[in-house]
């Protein structure tokens, strides 16, 4: 119980956190990525910014390049932020509030838990109103949540 409470707290402290990035719209890196946008914004050379990185002009393309390709490293991007005076925000953004994921994540989960009953059920001849199931489903993925049980991230994703 103690735990449940804690994993609460936590789940409201995260979202409180994300709270301003699911506000923000989702931006979309300029074409030749983040690094040569806002070099280029800045009006600032390759060749510059290599000797603010102590690197050669072609690194600083082939870094341009990774960035492009998402084989860039996070220390990498970091170091050049601080080059060209700005900062670097890394953050995992939720495309809805996290209570709303588990909670669609729980009913799934109680869905295909209460599916394989159910057709065993049916095979026996014992169905079960579908309004029941329904109902029987909401309880079993509130028990889930209220439980902070993992199960419910065994389900395929809804």
């Amino acid at each position: 119980m103690k735990g449940d409470r804690m994993s609460d707290l936590n789940l409201k402290q995260m979202e409180e956190l994300l709270a301003p990035l699911l506000a923000s719209v989702e931006l979309t890196p300029p074409r030749g990525g983040w690094i040569k946008g806002i070099r280029t914004s800045l009006g600032m050379l390759t060749r510059q910014l290599a000797a603010r990185l102590g690197l050669t002009p072609s690194a600083v393309s082939q870094m341009e390049d990774r960035e492009v390709s998402g084989s860039i490293t996070l220390a990498a991007l970091e170091k050049a932020a601080r080059a060209m005076n700005c900062n670097l925000v890394y953050a995992l953004v939720p495309r809805a509030p996290l209570s709303a994921i588990r909670k669609r994540q729980a009913l799934a989960t109680a869905s295909e838990i209460l599916g394989r009953v159910s057709h065993t059920m049916g095979l026996e001849a014992q169905t079960v109103a579908s309004e029941k199931t329904d109902r029987m489903t909401h309880e079993l993925a509130e028990e889930l949540l209220r439980t902070w049980s993992s199960r419910i991230w065994e389900a395929k994703a809804p």
